[in-house]
């Protein structure tokens, strides 16, 4: 069953307009950890590049970049695990072998890589959200066509 078609997105308010940026970016609150603080400096530095940084934004960001650390912290222990196999079995109450359940790691992580999904199509990370984004331009008096384009579609 089909969902609604995505629309454009919309640029509307002065720190959504292409082009525009912060000047002064946020920094990260103070209980983040290291890498989820080095994350969210990049992240909304990348947005305000493209001018897609909102007020709004500010905390998805903040949740995007802890979630990512959770997930290159989970990546990194299962990477220096000594074992291949990221199951372990279960023993029923006899004692016979049950049902295989995830290392505590690959289990955040999988839950991780799916909560990044999501926080990275809302933010317009994606290739796909990412077209919808406004292009970047020069800060500047718009050429005649957009003025002309402006006035059809806003009268």
């Amino acid at each position: 069953m089909q969902g609604r078609k995505k629309q454009t997105m919309v640029s509307t308010g002065e720190c959504r307009q292409a082009g525009r940026s912060w000047g002064q970016l946020p920094d990260p609150p103070t209980w983040m950890t290291a890498g989820a603080a080095d994350r969210f400096r990049e992240i909304v530095s990348q947005l305000d590049e493209i001018g897609a940084l909102a007020v709004t934004d500010l905390g998805l960001c903040e949740r995007y970049a802890c979630t990512y650390d959770r997930w290159r912290k989970a990546e990194q222990a299962l990477a220096e695990s000594a074992e291949d196999i990221h199951y372990t079995r279960l023993l029923n109450r006899a004692g016979q072998p049950a049902s295989a359940v995830a290392v505590p790691a690959l289990a955040q992580l999988n839950k991780c890589s799916d909560q990044l999904a999501k926080m990275e199509a809302a933010l317009g990370l994606t290739p796909c959200e990412r077209s919808r984004l406004p292009a970047t331009r020069p800060a500047g008096p718009l050429d005649p066509m957009e003025e002309l384009l402006q006035e059809q579609c806003n009268p």
